[in-house]
């Protein structure tokens, strides 16, 4: 499978992104381990209180809002993006997405309804929070793009390159997926992220930049820690040695329920430590499989963490 990768700083979708990941709360336990901290929904809560009202909270009817970003031609323009979704119609957006529906993605009900509200939502998402965020931009997201975007045109690997930069996502063979537009995310950090959309895959990668890269280093080594701290995670990983399973074959080798499987991919996610294989199907939970590059990763850390 081949594909090209665009990659873009795009504050227009961590925006939108950093809403709906608002609007559609992360279950406890994957809060505690992000990045920006657990206590950000908590802050977030008290700023919008009538956002956490809305019968939209806590469901996926505002999340289409993220392929209208990606569809928008200026990533790095919020106030234009702003203008230009206020003004589409509910007919401008089934037009604009139509080649990307399938029975994986479907518009909302009562989408003129609904969108004139994510309008609103959005103005006030960016004016009283996220345009505080600016400076991390300006200072940091830009200049790791920028890196990033020279790293892939010298290799031009994109199935390795999209594996190495997000820390385990890989295209399933078969999608025929064409293209894949990637950005960075501040907000679910140290964990990535994708959709499919047809030919075009949405992927971001983490980036934290609430760190010094010195405290970032000492943050994957302590994941690292917590993932090999329960036995059961590191049958999982020799389990996943051998090549990669369905969430379902992980679930009968420990023979235990959906909701201990998913705590212990959290915890290896947050890790680094395997390889998830997007399918496509938002019911399914993918394949996955161990990392190759995790004991000399972990070596690495170790060696540059003990050095006197």
């Amino acid at each position: 499978m081949t594909f090209s990768i665009k990659i873009s700083a795009s504050p227009v979708h961590e925006l939108v992104f950093s809403f709906c990941l608002f609007m559609k709360p992360l279950a406890d336990k994957m809060k505690k381990e992000l990045d920006i901290g657990s206590g950000w929904y908590d802050d977030r809560q008290r700023q919008f209180p009538h956002m956490v009202e809305d019968e939209g909270h806590g469901s996926v009817q505002y999340e289409y809002a993220t392929l209208l970003a990606w569809l928008y031609p200026d990533q790095n323009h919020i106030e234009g993006f702003l203008g230009w979704f206020s003004a589409l119609t509910a007919g401008d957006i089934y037009l604009l997405t139509e080649p990307y529906m399938n029975d994986k993605f479907t518009l909302p009900k009562d989408l003129s309804r609904l969108h004139a509200k994510a309008a609103g939502y959005l103005q006030e998402w960016h004016q009283h929070y996220f345009h505080s965020l600016m400076g991390y931009y300006e200072s940091q997201v830009n200049a790791d793009v920028q890196k990033r975007i020279e790293a892939y045109e010298e290799g031009k690997d994109s199935e390795a390159y999209l594996e190495a930069v997000t820390g385990g996502l890989v295209m399933e063979p078969g999608l025929g997926i064409k293209e894949v537009k990637l950005f960075p995310t501040i907000h679910l950090s140290p964990f990535f992220t994708s959709q499919v959309y047809g030919e075009l895959a949405i992927a971001c990668y983490p980036l934290n930049v609430w760190k010094s890269p010195e405290e970032q280093e000492t943050a994957l080594l302590v994941n690292m820690g917590k993932a090999l701290a329960d036995e059961r995670r590191i049958h999982i990983l020799r389990y996943l040695a051998d090549g990669k399973k369905s969430f379902g074959d992980i679930a009968s080798m420990l023979g235990t329920t959906k909701g201990t499987i998913h705590h212990h991919l959290l915890f290896l996610k947050a890790a680094r430590m395997v390889r998830l294989y997007e399918t496509g199907d938002r019911n399914s939970y993918g394949y996955y499989e161990t990392r190759p590059i995790i004991a000399d990763k972990l070596h690495a850390l170790l060696s540059r963490s003990t050095r006197v």
